[in-house]
C-alpha cells in the first residue's frame, strides 16, 4: 500500500466516525428540541423533508 493511501483511509474513517457520532448524539433529541421551541408535530417533518427531496433529485 502506498503511504498516501494510508492517510486517505484514515481521513475517511475519521470523517465517518465523527459524522455518525454527531448524528448519534443529537438525532434522538432533535425532535424534543424543536418541540421545546414551539414547533408542532408536523413542523419538524417540514424542516427535515427538503434534505430528502434534494438528495433524491440530485442522485
Amino acid at each position: 500500500m502506498h503511504p498516501d493511501q494510508k492517510n486517505y483511509y484514515w481521513g475517511i474513517a475519521g470523517f465517518y466516525f465523527f459524522y455518525y457520532a454527531f448524528v448519534g448524539m443529537f438525532a434522538p433529541y432533535w425532535s424534543l428540541y424543536l418541540k421545546s421551541i414551539g414547533f408542532d408535530a408536523i413542523d419538524p417533518i417540514m424542516v427535515a423533508a427538503p434534505h430528502g427531496y434534494t438528495k433524491n433529485i440530485l442522485n
